[in-house]
Formats: structure tokens, sequence, C-alpha cells
């Protein structure tokens, strides 16, 4: 993964730039989402004077690289094994959010029994940053699979706002 700052101005010319292969998507902190050439391209709007964009993929850096030299590259500590590691019992939560709290948090935890596995590998889950605009399927798939061990928690941003100012705390 790999992200860049950019002005409003060259976000603009980024979102113009990846317009044929943009996804549609309605959130209005993000100005573009798009999949090209197997890098997910993800530019944010704030009330910064910069604006964020996030590159996911085998070739985040190179295509990053494309629009800046300075580029913030993550990597995994540890090389992780393709599908599945563990075919035992597992539990396993996923949230997703913006870091600086622009949208809200959707928190999912599941118990997965082993015989539930190959269900849910039959229904293409496995990673669910490798869903692009999806992401309807890959919830059904969870809760078709596992739907007596799956717990969902949304947390609107006003309430994740009020809860940080009240506690002074972060999450």
């Amino acid at each position: 993964m790999a992200t860049i700052k950019v002005t409003p101005s060259k976000l603009n010319e980024m979102a113009e730039f990846y317009k044929d292969c943009s996804v549609p998507v309605d959130d209005p902190y993000i100005l573009f989402l798009a999949n090209k050439d197997g890098v997910t391209i993800t530019g944010y709007i704030s009330k910064k004077t910069y604006r964020k964009v996030v590159f996911k993929g085998d070739n985040a850096l190179e295509e990053a690289k494309l629009w800046s030299e300075q580029v913030e590259e993550y990597k995994a500590e540890k090389p992780i094994k393709a599908g599945w590691v563990d075919v035992n019992d597992q539990i396993g939560s996923d949230e997703v959010g913006v870091g600086d709290f622009l949208l809200p948090m959707v928190v999912v935890a599941t118990y997965v029994k082993k015989e539930d596995i190959a269900k849910l590998k039959e229904l293409g889950v496995n990673d669910s940053k490798k869903i692009m605009n999806n992401y309807e399927k890959y919830a059904e798939g969870v809760v078709k699979a596992v739907s007596d061990y799956i717990g969902v928690n949304y947390i609107p941003i006003e309430e994740l706002d009020t809860y940080i100012v009240k506690k002074g705390d972060t999450l």
C-alpha cells in the first residue's frame, strides 16, 4: 500500500486521468475510486490543505510514483500466504473506516467453524480488501456461511466524534 499527499487541483487531475477505470462510489469524502491493472486507487477529499490518495495492490508503489516523488509505503512485516493460512476454527474481525475519522466506522466480527471455511472459499470470501465494488456479495457470503456467528457494529461519524470528545481518548 502506498499513500501520497496532493493539492486539490492535482486530485482533480487524477480523477480525470482515472475516469475510464473508475468505480461508482457514493461517499462524500471520496472524489474517485478506480481499479487500474490490479491497483485500487482512492482519492480522498478533506478540509485540509492537501488531499490524500491511497494506492493498494501489487504495483501500488509504482502507480503512486507516477504522481509524486514523496510516497509513504506500507509493507506487511511478514509475507502473507495466499488463501487461508489456518483451516481450523477461527475468530476474526475487520473494520472499515478512515483513520482521520471522516467517515463512519463499521466493525464486523465472526466465528468460523473449520467446516464452514470451504463454504467461504466457494463464495469467494477470502480478503475484503481485494473486493472492489462488490461488498454486498462479500457480506452476503459471510452471513450465509456463518449466519449464527456474526456481529456487526455501525458507528455513525456523529457518535464517533462524540465518543472521542467525551472520553478524551482514541479508539
